[in-house]
């Protein structure tokens, strides 16, 4: 039996992800009617969620840790 994944994000990680399903910038997760409304329609066994705040290069060595 295979097991759906539902990968949400697209930056540098999420758009590594091949095979499974991924969801993009169009689906704005902070709303609990559109997260129940993709979970219910993809019935996912895994959910892997890659977004994050990022900058790049010059962003991270200026950060504060």
């Amino acid at each position: 039996m295979e097991s759906k994944i539902l990968v949400t994000g697209k930056g540098l990680i999420g758009s590594e992800f091949t095979d499974v399903t991924k969801t993009g910038s169009e689906f704005d997760l902070r709303n609990k009617v559109v997260s129940d409304n993709l979970i219910h329609h993809h019935s996912p066994k895994y959910v892997i969620h890659t977004a994050g705040k990022v900058g790049g290069l010059g962003a991270n060595m200026n950060s504060f840790w």
